[in-house]
């Protein structure tokens, strides 16, 4: 007993005096039972590579490690060019296969089992998660566009499938091993460093011919479509390399500065801010290490030649000439362009929120939502380009699940960030960052929470029971005592249940990306001439997605052009169209198609109600209004039609040919178009 009491009181004289480390272990076991030899201390000592995390652990990583690694490089790089319509959508199936795989282990988590016995933060923080997606289910139920709201709009895919990825990414990397964290973090690693590269080809010499144009024609965007989510994934992943500086800095600086240089490339702001916070805090972090040991000179050097080649790339792509750039975009942009339109679209989200206040409109609902509350004043300065997503996280979540979906999803992410340390934690936080002014993305938010999940616990050991091990890389933040989401830390229920779902959102994921190549396909013959061969595409991609109305519409218009002037297809056209505004009323453009086909077929009375329903939905959508206008002046009802072209010009002042409308200079009158359908053209008197 005495004996054991020594011990106890040695290590918590350890405790007090220097936080226990892996390099004071190694080098306790290089003084033997006599102890006789001093430890090296300051610019004397120099890291071995036992020292180094790469060699910390012979442990070897896991299957499990390797399928969340899989997981999280294919989340930011899965697209397949010239066949993909979107990259969230490829993106959306991985997350399928991930959420279905992920929901059983965060039960288990929430009743305190399995990894979460280690960590109460961890119980608490899978039940926020639980209740969160409940709230949002509940949204979902309560919607006016169920379908719609279950699986997003088909460009975002940000609906409750999604809200429920979020949490299943986590419950799947919660209690990694080392060995399991680090692959994971190397697999994030690669996949930003291969998105850098493609960026870079995007820029010179470009990839047009292969299906990766530059955004908008003057920005790369990688893999991931849009160059704020590549420009955020790259600025995130420099977190995870200051550590691999310092242990190899001639395999790891040259990656650290093709990433920053990516970083920097993408042309916007944001992404290139958050990156220098995060290289200055990686920089803190290793300074930090002096309070335990483990910084030296060497150390120093090596994070010095983090920062220099991490500010260096940051640089280089800023200021490369041209219309893309950072420099271009800060001398182009206005304050009014950068927070205007956001605070807008903010305040609106405010007073839906006052709606609906409980449970909000529906996960990716928030267009719906706001787009009745917003100014006139406001409505002018969005050029009819309405916003779809809040451009903020919580005002999104505030919308579409209520104040109650709120609160949990904010209870949701303290827990899972407390007690949580080391680079994924920044990572983490360094894209949420982002998010605080950009949109949601599927391959990104995502990837987020699942590096929040495999983030390390900050604990100290209990020295009579365990050696004081730490991985070097995090202050404070061991690593666990055993691999625990290995096959035997869950009940066998868990298990099979996850292999289940995960195998039919496997096939679910398969049967959308194959929907999404006819969908791609149908859209690239949408022209007279190749109608045919886009209606047979359209089909297929009809019959695969049927829960969005994405395709319902664009085989609308494959129809309506593959008529002729003896022969309409308007009304197949309005056929189709109608089953789109089925599968979401709530989208106005939908209901807007609907009604131009119906006046095309010669359905006036049909198409009035449509685009009434249209302008209920939207009430600012000026389209919508200038086809009412034009129905009341072919039934002579010109009262009518200057209420719809007054109320047009007061969203969208830009519209000539409405003034001339009012003046009397011009009329409406009714045409065959080549197709056989109806349209309106101006017949203009000139004095």
């Amino acid at each position: 007993m005495a004996k054991k009491h020594t011990a106890r009181s040695a290590g918590s004289t350890a405790t007090r005096s220097r936080p226990a480390t892996r390099s004071s272990a190694i080098q306790n076991r290089g003084r033997g039972a006599g102890g006789g030899q001093p430890r090296a201390t300051g610019a004397n000592r120099r890291p071995t590579d036992r020292q180094r995390p790469e060699a910390e652990s012979a442990e070897a990583p896991t299957r499990w490690g390797w399928g969340l690694a899989v997981g999280a490089f294919l989340l930011p790089t899965l697209f397949f060019p010239t066949l993909s319509s979107a990259a969230d959508v490829p993106k959306a199936a991985v997350l399928w296969v991930m959420t279905g795989a992920g929901l059983p282990f965060l039960v288990v988590l929430a009743l305190g089992k399995g990894p979460a016995r280690v960590s109460s933060t961890r119980t608490w923080a899978a039940r926020s998660a639980v209740a969160f997606v409940v709230v949002a289910a509940i949204a979902t139920l309560l919607s006016k566009a169920p379908l719609s709201s279950l699986v997003g709009e088909y460009l975002s895919m940000t609906g409750l499938i999604f809200f429920a990825g979020l949490a299943a990414c986590w419950a799947l990397a919660t209690g990694i091993s080392v060995a399991d964290r680090r692959l994971v973090e190397n697999a994030i690693i690669w996949a930003g460093t291969l998105n850098a590269a493609v960026a870079f080809f995007e820029r010179f010499p470009g990839l047009g011919g292969i299906g990766l144009p530059m955004y908008g024609g003057t920005q790369p965007a990688g893999l991931l479509g849009n160059p704020v989510y590549f420009g955020g994934l790259l600025a995130a992943t420099l977190a995870l390399l200051a550590t691999r500086v310092v242990e190899r800095p001639a395999l790891w600086a040259p990656v650290t500065a093709v990433v920053a240089f990516g970083a920097a490339i993408c042309g916007e702001r944001l992404p290139v801010l958050v990156a220098v916070g995060v290289i200055a805090w990686s920089i803190w972090a290793l300074h930090r290490r002096d309070e335990v040991g483990l910084y030296d000179r060497e150390t120093r050097d090596r994070a010095i030649l983090y920062g220099a080649v991490g500010a260096g790339g940051l640089v280089t792509g800023s200021v490369i000439p041209g219309a893309g750039s950072v420099a271009h975009h800060v001398a182009a942009s206005t304050t009014s362009e950068t927070f205007g339109q956001r605070i807008g679209g903010w305040l609106a989200g405010f007073h839906a929120l006052v709606a609906h206040p409980l449970f909000g409109y529906g996960p990716d609902q928030y267009e719906a939502a706001t787009v009745p509350h917003y100014s006139v004043a406001f409505a002018r300065t969005t050029a009819q380009a309405f916003f779809s997503d809040a451009h903020n996280m919580f005002v999104e979540v505030a919308v579409v699940t209520g104040v109650l979906g709120l609160i949990a999803f904010v209870a949701f992410l303290f827990f899972a960030l407390r007690d949580r340390g080391g680079p994924l934690v920044v990572f983490a936080v360094a894209i949420m960052v982002g998010e605080m002014a950009e949109p949601l993305f599927v391959g990104l938010t995502s990837l987020a929470f699942l590096a929040l999940g495999a983030a390390a616990i900050r604990r100290q050991p209990d020295t009579a029971t365990e050696p004081p091990s730490v991985d070097v890389r995090q202050r404070g933040a061991p690593p666990d005592p055993a691999p625990q989401t290995a096959p035997d830390a869950y009940p066998r229920w868990a298990l099979a249940s996850a292999l289940a779902l995960a195998g039919i959102a496997f096939v679910a994921g398969v049967l959308l990306i194959v929907g999404d190549v006819a969908q791609q396909r149908m859209a690239a013959q949408l022209t007279p001439a190749t109608a045919s061969a886009a209606i047979a595409d359209g089909t297929t991609a009809n019959s695969l997605l049927r829960a969005w109305p994405t395709s319902a519409s664009t085989l609308a218009f494959a129809y309506y052009f593959s008529g002729t002037r003896k022969h309409s297809e308007a009304a197949t056209a309005a056929h189709f169209a109608a089953e789109a505004v089925q599968r979401d009323p709530t989208d106005a453009k939908s209901w807007l198609i609907l009604a131009t086909f119906q006046f095309a077929a010669g359905e006036d009375e049909s198409a009035r109600r449509s685009a009434l329903r249209a302008m209920a939905v939207n009430p600012v959508l000026t389209a919508s209004m200038n086809l009412l206008a034009d129905i009341a002046a072919l039934d002579g009802d010109r009262s009518a039609e200057h209420t719809y072209l007054e109320r047009s010009l007061l969203y969208d002042p830009q519209q000539p040919i409405d003034r001339e409308y009012l003046s009397g200079a011009c009329h409406p009158e009714v045409v065959t178009t080549q197709f056989g359908g109806r349209t309106v053209t101006a017949k203009c008197t000139r004095h």
